[in-house]
């Protein structure tokens, strides 16, 4: 019995490192999709670190990118890769950090516009506009209503 039970656990150790040795081999990120992961990681950070103690004690940092990696199509192991590659030629890993610099530069020059354009607009209460549009006029009709005439 007990020999049984050391032979199928030999067996299934041997099947277990045989999948793991099959499994896909790291590769090297595009040094354009390693500029945006860099970013989407740096304002990962930069939202956690304004979050509660709690949460950011709670967050596992290869948990806490794997959805990073999955956007572009990669695992924690092809940026480890990735950044070992990157590392032995400076000058190409700079490259990528300042590009991952500009497209962070470049969404908070959006979100800055868009906020303007929305603290610019008119800020109307529906009802007001019900209470003001009494003659059938598209607001009132959008909203379904018809007034009776008298």
């Amino acid at each position: 019995m007990m020999k049984t039970v050391v032979r199928n656990t030999i067996v299934s150790l041997c099947l277990a490192l045989a999948l793991v040795s099959c499994g896909r081999k790291a590769k090297v990120i595009s040094r354009k999709d390693m500029s945006k992961i860099c970013a989407d990681m740096i304002m990962a950070d930069a939202w956690l670190e304004s979050q509660s103690p709690e949460l950011k004690s709670a967050a596992d940092s290869s948990s806490f990118y794997e959805p990073i990696f999955n956007k572009y199509g990669y695992s924690m192991d092809d940026y480890l890769h990735s950044v070992d590659h990157y590392l032995n030629d400076p000058l190409r890993f700079s490259k990528i950090v300042l590009k991952a610099k500009n497209i962070i530069i470049d969404r908070k020059e959006e979100y800055e516009g868009r906020m303007n354009e929305v603290q610019g607009a008119p800020i109307q209460d529906s009802l007001e506009l019900f209470q003001r549009d009494q003659s059938g006029t598209p607001a009132t009709r959008i909203m379904g209503v018809r007034r009776k005439r008298e």
